[in-house]
Order: structure tokens, then C-alpha cells, then sequence
């Protein structure tokens, strides 16, 4: 993504997208979890399922194109805290 804006947390960073080339009137998201850093496909499917009801709790989060990624550790956060944390990243 070009021109992005980036927000950083403990556990994840989200970069969204400043462009118009990208808009819509439904918003776009990527969860993306690395696979260095979470080596069983079930944890990264949990967490990925995690974030993306996270943005479906919040449709209002669904503005622009972003992406979610999470970092080392965001596997020991309980949803909820998970929740603010990526709630405190998005404007």
C-alpha cells in the first residue's frame, strides 16, 4: 500500500491506506499473521478469526482498506484485550 498510515501496538501493527484509488463504500481488511513467528496453521487461523470478529463487532471500523498485522505474543492476549489494543490503532 502506498501512502499508508501506520499505528503501532505491543502486539500487532495496522497500516491503512490514505489513497482513493482503494475507496469503497464497504471497507476492506487483511489480517495477516506470520508464520515465523506462529509455526501451527491453528494458531494463525485463531488469531485471524479473532481479529476479523473483532472488525465484524465494529463495522464502523470498515471505512477504508487496512491491514491487520500481528506480532510475537498476540497469541497470550484474551479477545478482549486483543480487541483494545487494535480498537486504540485505528482512528
Amino acid at each position: 500500500m502506498r501512502a499508508a498510515r501506520t499505528a503501532h501496538a505491543q502486539h500487532l501493527f495496522v497500516r491503512v491506506s490514505a489513497g482513493d484509488s482503494f475507496s469503497t463504500k464497504k471497507g476492506k481488511a487483511a489480517v495477516i499473521v506470520s508464520s515465523s513467528f506462529y509455526k501451527k496453521a491453528v494458531d494463525r487461523n485463531l488469531l485471524r478469526r479473532r481479529v476479523y470478529h473483532i472488525i465484524a463487532k465494529h463495522p464502523t471500523i470498515l471505512l477504508g482498506l487496512f491491514t491487520v498485522t500481528l506480532k510475537k505474543g498476540a497469541l497470550a492476549l484474551s479477545s478482549a484485550e486483543l480487541e483494545k489494543e487494535l480498537l486504540t490503532c485505528l482512528p
